[in-house]
């Protein structure tokens, strides 16, 4: 799968295309891709690949008129990249959260404690994103 748009997802566009074996198709208009794969008639297998998206959100009007957004994830769930290794992902799952945290949240890069990917603001509350996958206040 590749990102689609690399103007709203800068960071996650830099890791290129990761695999997942997940994808949907016929989504409603209003939905906005964020990886997709496109259509191939020849596929490795000899099969047709259909075009298809991994990740993808909506926008909604979120209190006090800010704007909020719903993800749907389907990719590989790895918070730590082993590039030596054969089956470790690029961290796609976290480099998201992290944008998607900048993006929606309206705070800047906020740093990170060890055990931590990432951290923002949820109804004036600051969160963790922790290596385990929990998310919890800080």
């Amino acid at each position: 799968y590749k990102i689609v748009d690399a103007e709203r997802f800068p960071e996650l566009a830099k890791l290129g295309g990761y695999g997942s074996g997940i994808g949907w198709h016929g989504l409603h208009p209003d939905t906005i891709p964020i990886s997709r794969c496109d259509y191939n008639p020849h596929n490795y297998s000899g099969t047709t690949t259909a075009e298809m998206c991994n990740m993808f959100m909506r926008e909604y009007k979120a209190p006090g008129g800010r704007t909020g957004a719903a993800i749907a994830y389907f990719g590989p769930v790895e918070f730590h990249y082993d590039p030596q290794s054969l089956h470790s992902q690029r961290p796609v799952f976290p480099t998201l959260l992290r944008e998607i945290f900048a993006k929606y949240t309206n705070t800047a890069e906020l740093g990170t404690e060890p055990g931590e990917q990432a951290r923002g603001y949820i109804d004036g509350k600051l969160y963790a994103l922790r290596d385990d996958g929990t998310i919890v206040p800080v």
